[in-house]
C-alpha cells in the first residue's frame, strides 16, 4: 500500500488518461505559475472525451487560492510543461492575483460575520425565551462563534 501523499495536482488531474499514465509535471504537483495558454498544450494530450472536465478541472487549477498565491508571490515565474521556469511573472499578473485573493478574503469575512450573527441571534433568542431548549441552542450557538472566531 502506498503511504505517500498525493500532491494536489495528482487529486485534481490523476483521473485523466494521460500518455504512460503519466500527469505532466506543470500539474503533478503543487500550483505553481503556468505559461500562458498552458491549457491548450495539455488538452491535446488527453483523450477528446475528457476535454471537458478538463477545462472544468483546470479552470478551478487556475482560480484556486494555492495557483493565485504562486503567481502573486514576489519574483516568481512562469512555468513550461515540464514545470522549468521560463520567464517572470508579470507584475499585472501579480496585482490581478493579490486582487482576486483579497476579494475572496473579504468574501469569507463577509460569510464569517452573517454565521456569527446567526449564532449570536440564537443566543439572544435564550435571554428572551429562557427554555432549557434555548439554552441548549445558545450553548451550541456560542461554540460555533468561539469556532468562527478562532
Amino acid at each position: 500500500m502506498d503511504t505517500q501523499k498525493k500532491t494536489l495536482g495528482e487529486k485534481v488531474f490523476g483521473g485523466f488518461d494521460w500518455p504512460d499514465g503519466r500527469i505532466p509535471p506543470i500539474i503533478a504537483g503543487q500550483p505553481i505559475p503556468m505559461e500562458t495558454g498552458m491549457d491548450k498544450q495539455l488538452r491535446p494530450l488527453l483523450p477528446e472525451t475528457q476535454h471537458a472536465a478538463f477545462d472544468k478541472q483546470m479552470g478551478m487549477w487556475a482560480h484556486g487560492w494555492p495557483y493565485l498565491k504562486s503567481v502573486e508571490a514576489e519574483g516568481s515565474m512562469r512555468h513550461n510543461i515540464n514545470a522549468s521556469p521560463v520567464q517572470e511573472v508579470s507584475e499585472a499578473h501579480r496585482d490581478d492575483a493579490r486582487r482576486r485573493l483579497a476579494q475572496r478574503s473579504l468574501q469569507k469575512a463577509h460569510q464569517r460575520k452573517k454565521d456569527v450573527d446567526r449564532h449570536l441571534d440564537a443566543i439572544d433568542a435564550m435571554f428572551a425565551a429562557p427554555s432549557k431548549e434555548s439554552l441548549t441552542a445558545a450553548r451550541e450557538a456560542l461554540q460555533k462563534v468561539r469556532e468562527l472566531l478562532s
